[in-house]
């Protein structure tokens, strides 16, 4: 029986909603008496106050004795923890039938006043204290796993931020989250979040996993490092390349994995996963003879597939971007070629010094694969082996012979 979701994001601000599901988590809540139509409570906030809720017609009659409603006649933390002590108990019940109901505050104050409950009516607390406590464990909604308030009216999604990442050398992945339009679609994505709030986005169970797989990876701060409320996750992420690995691919999944190439970028296309072989980093060598010279340059290879190391929109250790699809990399020790290609451009060496510049070339502990032309490559030479038996006298001052 859960009547929660009918309510939440059309009433509660996130304010309210956030503190209330707190209060009921710590236990603030007490259940005086209820049946399957109505529900009276105390909630302990800054004094303990007392919510009556009761089910009439196609509404959810409200009403809490906190300052704030007597202001405002308007819902409070107090009702939506009082709410969701009232679903997990099993109560109120006759609230799940309605189609479309409202929430009615109550006034003036003529249920009970500000301090004083009224009596349960005959038969009215039809379940013991064992019974009511039992069920805060047993129901589906229970502290430690609260009603998603905007299930449906928010969705994830997963930017792969090109420019932090470029900066960082490695995946900069940030979580945000859109809400839906009054047409149905989907609004605006958020680009500058720092933090999200947990509790809405754990409906999905995909978005569950990759959270918990998130869990291992590294918080990128970027200007700040500070945290907002208890009940929040980092919104962005330094992805390794060992968690890039399984991660990249479900998150691509999705069909929320968006490419964000400028700051102030509003349309931003989906990222897919690209199932092909890695890539290669390739260095080629070519004659440029009207300069007298040779240049070097980077390409990446694979299969029937080559282009230029500057192409790609990202290429950091074991993933690369091109386009819309993010793919793996493969270039071992030598993935400092990569950037250093991609910033200052092929190298230009002058043809009197070719010889010198390959020397040198080979020198270096991690090397591509060079491609290089003919007149470059070096020689190979075999030698054949030659077996010889050397003899010498034998020294006798030690005593016995030998050979």
């Amino acid at each position: 029986m859960e009547w929660l979701s009918k309510f939440s994001a059309r009433y509660f601000s996130n304010r309210s909603y956030e503190k209330g599901v707190r209060y009921y988590r710590r236990g603030l809540v007490r259940l005086i008496n209820g049946t399957d139509r109505s529900v009276t409570a105390s909630v302990q906030g800054g004094a303990r106050y007392s919510v009556f809720l009761d089910a009439e017609g196609n509404s959810l009659n409200v009403r809490c004795s906190c300052p704030w409603y007597d202001d405002t006649a308007s819902v409070c933390k107090h009702i939506w923890a009082a709410m969701m002590a009232a679903e997990a108990g099993g109560y109120l019940s006759a609230v799940s039938s309605m189609s479309s109901p409202v929430i009615k505050t109550i006034q003036p104050r003529s249920h009970f006043d500000d301090d004083v409950l009224p009596p349960p009516k005959p038969g009215q607390n039809d379940r013991s204290e064992w019974r009511q406590k039992l069920a805060l464990v047993g129901s589906p909604t229970t502290p430690g796993n609260a009603p998603d308030r905007n299930a449906g009216e928010r969705q994830m999604c997963y930017l792969i931020d090109i420019p932090r990442s470029n900066v960082a050398g490695n995946v900069i992945l940030r979580i945000a989250v859109r809400k839906r339009k009054k047409n149905g679609g989907w609004g605006k994505v958020p680009l500058y979040e720092r933090r999200v709030t947990q509790s809405i986005s754990t409906s999905d169970f995909t978005d569950r996993r990759i959270l918990a797989m998130l869990g291992g990876a590294k918080e990128d701060y970027g200007y700040s490092s500070f945290y907002y409320h208890s009940d929040s996750i980092p919104a962005s992420y330094r992805i390794t390349p060992e968690l890039g690995t399984i991660l990249l691919p479900e998150i691509c999944k999705t069909g929320r994995c968006l490419l964000q190439s400028s700051p102030d970028q509003e349309d931003l296309p989906v990222l897919t996963w690209d199932e092909g072989s890695p890539w290669r980093l390739v260095v080629e060598i070519r004659r440029d003879a009207p300069q007298n010279r040779y240049l070097l340059k980077g390409t990446l290879a694979r299969e029937d597939e080559k282009i230029d190391v500057s192409e790609p929109l990202l290429a950091v250790p074991d993933f690369v971007i091109i386009g819309d699809r993010i793919g793996t990399l493969q270039a071992d020790n030598a993935y400092r070629w990569i950037p250093m290609l991609r910033q200052n451009g092929p190298v230009s060496v002058p043809e009197k010094q070719k010889y010198d510049f390959v020397a040198e070339l080979f020198n270096i502990g991690t090397l591509p694969f060079v491609d290089l032309p003919l007149e470059l490559q070096p020689e190979t030479t075999k030698f054949s082996a030659r077996t010889f038996l050397c003899g010498h006298s034998a020294d006798r001052s030690y005593g016995g012979d030998y050979l």
